[in-house]
C-alpha cells in the first residue's frame, strides 16, 4: 500500500466533510497559501466549494503529508501521521482555532445556502461565459 493510499484510508478524505478537510488544510497550511481569501471568495462563487475546493484540499493534504509526515523510518505510518499532525498543531495551535472558527463559519453558511430550497445561485458572468463555450 502506498503512502497516499494509507493517508486516504486513515483520514477517509474522499468522504470527509468540508469542515474536517478545512481543519486538516489549516493545520497543514504553509504561509504562501491564500486559504483565507479562497474561503471568503465562496460568498461570490459558492459553486467552488464542491466544484474545486474539495479536490484541491484533498490533493494539498495528501501531498503535504506524503512530503513531510514520514520522517521517522522506524515508526509505523499511523504514528508518523499522528506525530506530524500533533507537531503542526503545537506549533500553530493558537492561530488554528481562530482561523478554523472564522473560515468554517463561511463554509457552513455557504453549505446551508446551497441546500435551501428558496435560494437559487445565479452564475457569475465568468461561469456563464464558460458554460456558453461548452454548449
Amino acid at each position: 500500500m502506498t503512502k497516499t493510499e494509507i493517508i486516504e484510508q486513515t483520514f477517509a478524505l474522499n468522504s470527509a466533510s468540508m469542515s474536517f478537510l478545512l481543519m486538516l488544510r489549516i493545520i497543514l497550511d504553509e504561509p504562501i497559501s491564500h486559504l483565507n481569501s479562497d474561503v471568503e471568495d465562496l460568498y461570490l462563487f459558492p459553486e467552488r466549494l464542491d466544484d474545486s475546493y474539495r479536490d484541491e484540499w484533498i490533493s494539498y493534504i495528501k501531498n503535504r503529508l506524503v512530503r513531510d509526515a514520514f520522517r521517522h523510518k522506524n515508526w509505523s505510518i499511523a504514528k508518523n501521521l499522528n506525530h506530524f499532525i500533533e507537531q503542526q498543531y503545537q506549533l500553530h495551535g493558537d492561530t488554528i482555532a481562530k482561523q478554523y472558527d472564522a473560515l468554517n463559519r463561511v463554509i457552513k453558511q455557504v453549505e446551508s445556502l446551497k441546500k435551501a430550497s428558496n435560494i437559487v445561485c445565479i452564475p457569475s458572468r465568468y461561469k456563464r461565459s464558460t458554460q456558453s463555450l461548452t454548449g
